[in-house]
Order: C-alpha cells, then structure tokens, then sequence
C-alpha cells in the first residue's frame, strides 16, 4: 500500500519537474538589438523602421503605387520582451485600419541572431540585416 503512494508522489514529482523546464523564462533581449528596419516575411511592401530615439515609422506600398506612411513613438519592456508602437496603424491595399492604438508585438531573437516581432502566430515582421 505504501509503494502506491510512493510511486503516486514520484509521479506527481516527475510530472511537476517537467512542466517547470517548460515554463522557463526567456532571456530578456537586449534593447540596443531593437533599431532597424524590419519587413513583413509574408510581404515586403510592409515595412517599419524602427530608430534609436524610440520613434518609428511604418510604410506600406499598396499594388495600386499608393504608400502609406506614419510616424510615432516606442517603448520597450524587456522583462517580458514586448515592444510597444504607440498609435500604429495596419494598412492594406484597400487602405487604412480605423483602428489606431498601442500594438505590442514580442521579440524573439533566433539561434543564428535573427531579431523577429510577432505580427500573428506565423506571420513575423523580420529585422533586416545591416550591410
């Protein structure tokens, strides 16, 4: 009867460990990565540009040759690796969103170094690399 308990905790133990290791905090990344330009991976007329005195601006070209274009501030939380746009606009070919707000995006960086904001679960607007 023992044994059963025994084996019982060492399960609920065993279980408990692995749910912590995956659950891990992700290393906060460092701010100074942030400044650049970044492109959308699933489109490339959408671009932000994001530079060091914590304003940014967001520029997409529609098919038609229109481009639009505006500009605001930043701000960056690294304990949670989360990057605000104030008043950021989504723009599609057909225009301008209504909405205008604060987007916060998370940050990743890759193994090989790649500075990624989350855009959608498989949509990412991507840092491009400095020449």
């Amino acid at each position: 009867m023992n044994s059963k308990y025994f084996c019982g905790a060492c399960l609920i133990l065993v279980l408990m460990i692995v749910a912590c290791s995956f659950n891990q905090k992700e290393k906060p990344i460092d701010p100074e990565l942030l400044p650049g330009k970044y492109y959308k991976d699933v489109d490339s007329s959408d671009s932000i540009f994001i530079y060091p005195d914590k304003t940014y601006k967001h520029t997409f070209h529609r098919k038609d040759g229109t481009v639009d274009s505006q500009t605001s501030t930043w701000y960056f939380k690294p304990e949670i690796n989360d990057l605000f746009f104030e008043r950021f606009i989504f723009y599609t070919d057909m225009g301008p969103s209504e909405f205008t707000g604060t987007w916060p995006p998370h940050v990743f960086v890759t193994e090989e170094g790649q500075v990624k904001l989350r855009y959608s679960e498989r949509v990412y607007y991507l840092k491009a690399e400095e020449k």
